[in-house]
């Protein structure tokens, strides 16, 4: 006489206790790498924010020397109105035997303890 009644159930009808805790670690796993993830893309979007804000700015400064159609020789610094965490300098030298001024356009963007920085070096026509 078997020791399982004769309602259809195999000796083998349920989960034992290894299965239900194997498969407990491979979802936890898997959901640790999500958030791991999805941590590291947060704190990618926010430098791409923060480098995005800082060319922007060195844009609009190199632009406004731009408009000014022409640039003297020597540097100039600040900080932006709009944006209270940066500063700007710009630099002007001017080239040998050529009519260009090179330029050195560097803005600084600060971040708590953190500092970005870019550089741009371009060149300006001088005009006499």
């Amino acid at each position: 006489m078997s020791r399982f009644p004769k309602s259809g159930l195999s000796k083998r009808s349920g989960f034992m206790l290894l299965e239900v805790m194997l498969s407990v670690f491979i979802v936890m796993v898997g959901v640790v790498f999500v958030i791991g993830s999805f941590v590291t893309s947060v704190k990618a979007h926010k430098a791409s924010r923060s480098y995005f804000d800082i060319l922007s700015l060195m844009e609009e400064k190199t632009w406004g020397y731009e408009e000014k159609g022409k640039i003297e020789e020597g540097s100039d610094s600040g900080d932006f109105e709009d944006y209270e965490n940066a500063e700007w300098s710009l630099r002007a030298e001017e080239i040998e035997d050529l009519p260009l001024n090179e330029t050195t356009v560097e803005v600084t963007l600060k971040e708590g303890d953190k500092k970005r920085q870019f550089q741009i070096v371009t060149y300006f026509k001088t005009y006499e």
